[in-house]
């Protein structure tokens, strides 16, 4: 008979044990390593481990911009944070942002895909509207004056922007048909039209035909001798019965 070593046998014991214990330790360690991270990194007060993935992309945002916005929100902890509401808050703040995606990288990082607007005109001299007749505002000095002084201008109530802007490419080809820049479209009652040119002219026009209506009065326009052309202001082509001159 083979003879034991009980010391032996107790060693190799104690170390399955040890290993046992160190298999199911170390996964506990990492799980509260990664919290401690987690909370140390993205807390209310600390909210800068963020990256926009198509930042080269935007033209009116960056991380500064993100960065500023960001610090107002009611940040949790990492693992509570839900990426729709930090979308959410970004668009509600900026108002420029047309699609917001926020992708929670583990254990601390936020990963932000955006998109902004399209500029189509200006809005009431102060807002900007995009080409579906969205309004908003942009960051103060990211449009030169040179471009600001070339986009159309529309004024009016918001709900009347998309409609403004349909009309928009066909009233100015008729009016540079005729010898005419448009400016601007303003639409302050539900059926009318007030368009503004180049020299200080405006014409108040129908809503419904506006580009019949426009052709109509530009071509009794034409027809007037010089010195009313130099003096008149507005033209009031609503009514059938000819135009009215101020």
């Amino acid at each position: 008979m083979q003879d034991i070593d009980i010391t032996e046998a107790l060693d190799q014991g104690n170390k399955s044990i040890f290993t046992k214990l160190l298999m199911i330790a170390i996964p506990v360690i990492f799980v509260i390593a990664m919290v401690f991270i987690v909370k140390s990194n993205i807390s209310g007060e600390k909210i800068d481990n963020f990256r926009i993935a198509n930042l080269n992309s935007l033209h009116f945002t960056n991380n500064k911009i993100i960065k500023k916005t960001l610090q107002k929100y009611p940040f949790e902890e990492f693992f509570k944070q839900d990426e729709k509401s930090i979308a959410q808050y970004l668009k509600n703040n900026l108002s420029w942002l047309d699609e917001v995606k926020v992708q929670k990288i583990y254990p601390n990082k936020i990963v932000l895909s955006l998109s902004e607007y399209d500029i189509f005109g200006i809005f009431n001299e102060k807002f900007f509207v995009s080409p579906n007749g969205i309004i908003f505002s942009l960051p103060k000095g990211s449009i030169s004056n040179d471009i600001l002084l070339h986009l159309p201008q529309i004024n009016g109530d918001e709900k009347y922007a998309k409609s403004i802007i349909n009309n928009w490419f066909a009233l100015k080809k008729v009016a540079k048909d005729n010898g005419f820049l448009l400016q601007s479209i303003t639409k302050q009652e539900k059926n009318s039209l007030t368009l503004a040119f180049n020299g200080g002219l405006s014409i108040i026009i129908l809503d419904e035909n506006s580009v019949q209506s426009l052709e109509k009065a530009l071509k009794f326009i034409q027809e007037l001798p010089q010195t009313t052309l130099d003096t008149m202001k507005v033209v009031d082509a609503r009514s059938s019965q000819g135009l009215s001159i101020k």
